[in-house]
């Protein structure tokens, strides 16, 4: 905890590192858990993005198409309906609000929070999963000429606090001024296409890049391959890719543009 949290020093290396499983079966029967045949990672700053549902991703020769998030070996207890787990979890699982103009985002608890505390846009209510993992369309490798990639990508980082007015120093006789910020939320987010961000099965993890208008026509595959079916009856729409994190900021203001 204290490490993902960022009060341990993390010496460069990658704290939130993910992985994309490609699963084989077990060498002692179907009936037991899957191992892992692949499991290429990437911190998850990196994983939003390339590992996102949509994406192509290239192991020994084979393509695979992301269809999800999944991690080997499922939470105990939650077999058959491993989102399920993570989707409850308050680690994973947060509601936000982030402003529809400027790169500032907040809790959903937050106290007046119609409005963007740094530019006074509209702000917006978002529902946000930190991914726990990544995996293929049914588990399987794709055929690149009967596919399309569909791309997506993480936003620039989003902040949540603004500068009190006597944390800012002027910079010398100009229009800018500048503050140094200690321990303080960033928010590293993929919103999917025009912020619609993804509709995500809450049992199995299989998911898509949602449409500004929804039909309730889901295609949506497990992102694993075993006997038991998935009904796909739970799917949450419109759910961002992302996760917080401490870190320090520099905040520069330039108050001529500004104003």
């Amino acid at each position: 905890m204290f490490y993902s949290e960022g009060y341990i020093p993390s010496y460069s290396f990658p704290k939130n590192v993910v992985r994309f499983c490609v699963e084989k079966n077990s060498e002692y029967g179907r009936r037991v858990p899957k191992d892992i045949r692949y499991a290429p990672e990437r911190d998850i700053a990196v994983a939003i993005s390339e590992y996102a549902p949509g994406r192509f991703i290239t192991i020994d020769k084979k393509i695979y198409r992301s269809g999800g998030l999944y991690s080997n070996p499922r939470p105990k207890g939650y077999e058959h309906n491993q989102a399920e787990y993570y989707f409850m979890s308050k680690d994973y699982r947060k509601d936000i609000i982030v402003c529809t103009e400027c790169n500032w985002f907040g809790d959903e608890q937050e106290e007046n929070t119609e409005y963007c505390p740094y530019c006074h846009a509209r702000v917006e209510k978002r529902s946000m999963i930190k991914p726990w993992g990544f995996a293929p369309v049914k588990g399987q490798p794709v055929k690149y000429e009967d596919e399309e990639e569909e791309k997506t990508y993480a936003e620039a980082p989003y902040y949540s606090y603004v500068p009190k007015d006597t944390e800012m120093q002027n910079y010398k006789h100009t229009y800018i001024r500048f503050a140094n910020l200690q321990d303080h939320h960033v928010l590293t987010v993929n919103m999917g296409k025009k912020r619609n961000g993804f509709n995500i099965c809450t049992k199995c993890g299989g998911a898509e890049i949602a449409e500004p208008l929804q039909t309730g026509d889901f295609r949506v595959f497990k992102p694993y391959y075993d006997r038991y079916q998935c009904s796909h009856d739970r799917i949450e729409t419109n759910i961002y890719l992302g996760y917080e994190f401490l870190t320090d900021m520099f905040m520069l203001v330039h108050h001529k543009l500004n104003n």
